[in-house]
């Protein structure tokens, strides 16, 4: 949120964190919940001095916490990661399939915080078998089945063939996603040659 929002200056970000803590806090305060769940695919980039922080954090909160983890076959894993790079901006050279390597990481940072706080559970993506993690989830937890939403909309990720990605990856390279400080800038120009 603070790279989309552009914010470059360390002691605004800090401001900008306090800021969601203190969101965060209240609403807690305000609503007393039984369970707090946090998601998102982001944790999984994080170091292990980073997970201990968030831990120590919501440890003010909660008095148990504990990790959950959907990992992908290697191989989807890897074109989904790379396809959302690409989308990103992150990358602006030819692509290449091959493997990426962090799936291995992510659990061993997982272990080194949580220990036998964490459960690790398969995500199968491909379109004909795609793991519905909520129902998953819910099952694993003993929780009923969740009410529908209320507004029918879906959102689709499509893959991305090759060309695509090449197309893409040089619209990374015309107009970047990131600076040289790797801060987030949107692009209107990329976005419309999309």
């Amino acid at each position: 949120q603070i790279r989309r929002e552009g914010i470059t200056d360390p002691g605004r970000a800090r401001r900008r964190a306090a800021e969601f803590v203190a969101a965060f806090a209240a609403e807690v305060a305000a609503t007393q919940p039984e369970t707090i769940l946090i998601s998102s695919e982001y944790l999984g980039s994080m170091s292990a001095a980073e997970m201990g922080a968030l831990v120590q954090l919501l440890s003010a909160y909660a008095k148990d916490v504990e990790a959950v983890i959907y990992m992908r076959d290697p191989w989807s894993f890897s074109a989904s990661i790379m396809q959302q790079f690409i989308r990103d901006g992150r990358f602006g050279a030819p692509i290449r399939y091959g493997y990426c390597s962090g799936q291995v990481e992510v659990i061993r940072i997982a272990e080194e915080v949580f220990g036998d706080r964490l459960t690790v559970r398969p995500y199968f993506g491909g379109a004909d078998s795609r793991t519905d993690v909520v129902a998953d989830f819910c099952e694993m937890l003993g929780i009923g089945p969740l009410p529908p939403p209320v507004t029918p909309d879906v959102t689709a990720n499509r893959s991305m063939g090759h060309l695509r990605m090449t197309l893409i990856s040089e619209l990374n390279r015309l107009w970047p996603q990131f600076d040289e400080n790797q801060v987030y800038r949107q692009s209107d120009a990329r976005d419309m040659a999309l």
